[in-house]
Protein backbone atom coordinates (compact mmCIF):
# COMPACT_ATOMS: atom_id res chain seq x y z
CA UNK A 1 0.00 0.00 0.00
CA UNK A 2 2.56 2.43 1.09
CA UNK A 3 4.29 1.53 -2.37
CA UNK A 4 1.81 4.15 -3.90
CA UNK A 5 2.79 6.97 -2.59
CA UNK A 6 6.34 7.20 -4.83
CA UNK A 7 3.88 6.56 -7.42
CA UNK A 8 1.64 9.54 -6.33
CA UNK A 9 4.24 11.74 -6.02
CA UNK A 10 5.48 10.71 -9.89
CA UNK A 11 2.53 11.28 -11.14
CA UNK A 12 2.06 14.86 -9.63
CA UNK A 13 5.50 16.16 -10.76
CA UNK A 14 5.03 14.29 -14.23
CA UNK A 15 1.83 16.69 -14.39
CA UNK A 16 3.66 19.50 -13.02
CA UNK A 17 6.47 18.60 -15.70
CA UNK A 18 3.42 18.99 -18.65
CA UNK A 19 2.80 22.46 -17.85
CA UNK A 20 6.48 23.55 -17.33
CA UNK A 21 5.28 25.36 -14.30
CA UNK A 22 6.58 24.98 -10.73
CA UNK A 23 3.33 26.86 -9.17
CA UNK A 24 1.86 25.72 -6.06
CA UNK A 25 -1.51 25.56 -8.26
CA UNK A 26 0.03 23.19 -10.61
CA UNK A 27 1.27 21.11 -8.05
CA UNK A 28 -1.73 20.88 -6.73
CA UNK A 29 -3.62 19.97 -9.70
CA UNK A 30 -1.07 17.40 -9.97
CA UNK A 31 -1.61 16.24 -6.84
CA UNK A 32 -5.54 15.40 -7.38
CA UNK A 33 -5.16 14.30 -10.97
CA UNK A 34 -2.72 12.07 -9.92
CA UNK A 35 -4.44 10.94 -6.84
CA UNK A 36 -7.72 10.35 -9.22
CA UNK A 37 -5.40 8.47 -11.34
CA UNK A 38 -4.17 5.96 -8.50
CA UNK A 39 -7.05 5.76 -7.03
CA UNK A 40 -8.72 4.05 -10.15
CA UNK A 41 -5.92 1.77 -10.78
CA UNK A 42 -6.00 0.21 -7.56
CA UNK A 43 -10.09 0.15 -7.98
CA UNK A 44 -9.53 -2.50 -10.14
CA UNK A 45 -6.71 -4.89 -8.09
CA UNK A 46 -8.89 -4.20 -4.59
CA UNK A 47 -5.97 -2.72 -3.32
CA UNK A 48 -7.08 -0.34 -0.53
CA UNK A 49 -5.86 3.23 -1.55
CA UNK A 50 -3.09 4.80 0.45
CA UNK A 51 -4.65 8.16 1.50
CA UNK A 52 -7.56 6.37 3.12
CA UNK A 53 -4.43 5.02 5.60
CA UNK A 54 -3.27 8.26 5.83
CA UNK A 55 -6.26 10.02 6.58
CA UNK A 56 -7.40 7.81 9.75
CA UNK A 57 -3.60 8.73 10.88
CA UNK A 58 -4.51 12.60 10.53
CA UNK A 59 -7.94 11.85 12.76
CA UNK A 60 -6.49 9.63 15.04
CA UNK A 61 -3.86 12.30 15.96
CA UNK A 62 -6.52 14.89 16.58
CA UNK A 63 -8.96 12.19 18.69
CA UNK A 64 -5.77 11.20 20.79
CA UNK A 65 -4.76 15.08 21.28
CA UNK A 66 -8.27 15.57 22.36
CA UNK A 67 -8.51 13.18 24.77
CA UNK A 68 -5.35 14.25 26.31
CA UNK A 69 -6.50 17.60 26.96
CA UNK A 70 -9.69 16.14 28.30
CA UNK A 71 -7.75 13.57 30.88
CA UNK A 72 -5.38 16.75 31.79
CA UNK A 73 -8.13 18.57 32.56
CA UNK A 74 -9.84 15.99 34.78
CA UNK A 75 -6.68 14.75 36.88
CA UNK A 76 -6.33 18.98 37.36
CA UNK A 77 -10.01 18.90 39.00
CA UNK A 78 -9.08 15.96 40.80
CA UNK A 79 -5.94 17.43 42.24
CA UNK A 80 -6.85 21.22 42.78
CA UNK A 81 -10.01 19.67 44.70
CA UNK A 82 -10.50 21.10 48.90
CA UNK A 83 -11.76 17.17 49.53
CA UNK A 84 -10.67 14.67 46.86
CA UNK A 85 -13.27 12.54 46.66
CA UNK A 86 -11.90 10.49 44.06
CA UNK A 87 -11.48 6.32 44.37
CA UNK A 88 -8.47 4.67 42.58
CA UNK A 89 -8.65 1.02 41.52
CA UNK A 90 -8.00 -1.35 38.94
CA UNK A 91 -10.72 -2.59 36.03
CA UNK A 92 -10.16 -5.23 33.57
CA UNK A 93 -11.55 -4.26 30.14
CA UNK A 94 -12.11 -6.56 27.15
CA UNK A 95 -9.43 -5.89 24.46
CA UNK A 96 -10.58 -6.18 20.83
CA UNK A 97 -6.66 -6.02 19.35
CA UNK A 98 -4.74 -8.92 18.32
CA UNK A 99 -1.52 -8.06 17.42
CA UNK A 100 1.24 -7.33 19.43
CA UNK A 101 2.27 -3.87 17.50
CA UNK A 102 -1.64 -2.60 18.17
CA UNK A 103 -1.92 -3.84 21.90
CA UNK A 104 1.99 -2.07 22.38
CA UNK A 105 0.42 1.02 20.86
CA UNK A 106 -2.77 1.04 22.83
CA UNK A 107 -0.86 0.57 26.14
CA UNK A 108 0.92 3.74 25.41
CA UNK A 109 -1.48 5.88 24.40
CA UNK A 110 -3.55 4.94 27.33
CA UNK A 111 -0.88 5.82 29.46
CA UNK A 112 -0.08 9.13 27.71
CA UNK A 113 -3.39 10.22 28.90
CA UNK A 114 -3.63 11.11 32.72
CA UNK A 115 -5.92 9.46 35.14
CA UNK A 116 -5.45 5.59 33.49
CA UNK A 117 -2.64 3.56 33.23
CA UNK A 118 -2.75 0.15 31.88
CA UNK A 119 -0.97 -2.82 34.15
CA UNK A 120 -1.14 -6.02 32.43
CA UNK A 121 -2.46 -7.59 29.43
CA UNK A 122 -4.43 -11.34 30.19
CA UNK A 123 -2.85 -14.24 29.19
CA UNK A 124 -5.26 -15.52 26.83
CA UNK A 125 -4.73 -11.21 25.35
CA UNK A 126 -8.38 -10.49 25.88
CA UNK A 127 -8.41 -8.09 28.47
CA UNK A 128 -6.25 -5.12 29.26
CA UNK A 129 -5.78 -4.37 33.33
CA UNK A 130 -6.15 -0.51 33.47
CA UNK A 131 -5.40 1.51 36.95
CA UNK A 132 -7.84 4.30 37.40
CA UNK A 133 -7.58 7.17 39.35
CA UNK A 134 -11.25 7.37 40.26
CA UNK A 135 -13.72 4.68 39.42
CA UNK A 136 -16.52 6.81 39.68
CA UNK A 137 -15.35 7.71 35.86
CA UNK A 138 -15.02 4.22 35.04
CA UNK A 139 -17.08 4.87 31.53
CA UNK A 140 -14.91 7.71 30.37
CA UNK A 141 -11.43 5.40 30.62
CA UNK A 142 -13.76 2.49 28.77
CA UNK A 143 -15.09 5.08 26.35
CA UNK A 144 -11.50 6.37 25.77
CA UNK A 145 -10.07 3.06 25.38
CA UNK A 146 -12.64 1.94 22.74
CA UNK A 147 -12.42 5.39 20.71
CA UNK A 148 -7.89 4.42 20.56
CA UNK A 149 -9.03 0.90 20.05
CA UNK A 150 -11.31 1.52 17.20
CA UNK A 151 -8.70 3.99 15.52
CA UNK A 152 -5.60 1.68 15.61
CA UNK A 153 -7.88 -0.88 14.33
CA UNK A 154 -8.62 2.06 11.24
CA UNK A 155 -5.01 2.77 10.89
CA UNK A 156 -3.92 -1.13 10.97
CA UNK A 157 -6.13 -2.64 8.36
Amino acid sequence: MWHQLPIHMLLTLGWMALWGSQAWWHEAAGAIVGGAILYALTKGTGQPFYLKRVAALVKFAFVFLGELVMAARFVVRISMAPRPRHQPGVVALPLRLKTDASITALTHLLSLTPGAVPIDISPDRTEIYIHCLDLNELEAVRASKERFEELLLEVTQ
